[in-house]
């Protein structure tokens, strides 16, 4: 078995704003068992909600909208 490898210290668990403008609730970060890539479990807090995961590094990365770079995700609370 591989060890595991750190846990990152972001995303916390809290209040975000995704980047198209949709408020979700980071719960907490999950260790992929057959990757061993660390995940986010987050909840959609707009329309029928529902529960998701994504890669932390994916969830913390900055995407390119109207050539500025900006945060996929922007904690805005706890």
């Amino acid at each position: 078995m591989k060890p595991s490898p750190p846990k990152p210290a972001e995303p916390r668990p809290g209040l975000y704003r995704h980047y198209k403008d949709n408020p979700y609730r980071v719960h907490h970060l999950a260790l992929h068992t057959e990757t061993n890539e660390w995940m986010v479990v987050y909840e959609a807090l707009y329309g029928a909600g529902g529960m998701f995961v994504r890669p932390a590094a994916m969830f913390v990365e900055t995407v390119e909208v109207g050539g500025k770079r900006i945060p996929r995700f922007a904690r805005v609370g706890d």
